[in-house]
């Protein structure tokens, strides 16, 4: 009587996950440098649906609205070095700088090749009419030492 013999299932060969591109990011000169860059936000409007908004965007509001500041989303490159992002948001009504208005997560996050965000922020603006910015900056850490790695504005008007 014949046995039956299990014939091999072939595997496919176990390969790399692709790491996620750059192209989140805008580069400044024309080349992304080796580090971290914000790519974009995401803001809530009073009660409504969080929306991403880019680099430099507009939005129009209403006075009395509420405007907070759901996500920062970054990209690190293979190259970057740091350890931890954390960004800060400041509104400037109407456009005049001052940085006691500001937006800040509860913590840092760890820093990973590719994109990720940044959330937790506290707070948020109630809108005033005029012609606002919000600066946002995007923060690296090494250890308990900081720097500056990235800043990009939105622009709010407010009739």
């Amino acid at each position: 009587m014949p046995t039956d013999t299990p014939t091999p299932i072939p595997t496919a060969a176990p390969t790399d996950t692709p790491r996620p591109p750059l192209s989140e990011c805008i580069p400044v000169g024309g080349v992304t440098e080796p580090s971290v860059c914000g790519a974009s936000v995401s803001v809530q409007i009073n009660e409504g649906a969080p929306q991403p908004v880019g680099r430099d965007g507009r939005i129009t509001l209403n006075a009395g609205d509420t405007l907070r500041l759901v996500n920062l989303r970054y990209c690190a490159s293979s190259e970057a070095s740091a350890d931890r992002v954390s960004g800060e948001a400041y509104l400037f009504k109407n456009h005049v700088e001052d940085y006691g208005n500001g937006l800040f997560p509860r913590e840092g996050v760890r820093i990973h090749t590719g994109c990720g965000d940044i959330g937790g922020f506290e707070g948020s603006w109630i809108m005033e009419s005029g012609q606002h910015r919000v600066l946002i900056v995007l923060m690296h850490y090494f250890g308990d030492v900081y720097e500056q790695d990235d800043k990009f504005y939105l622009n709010l008007d407010v009739p």
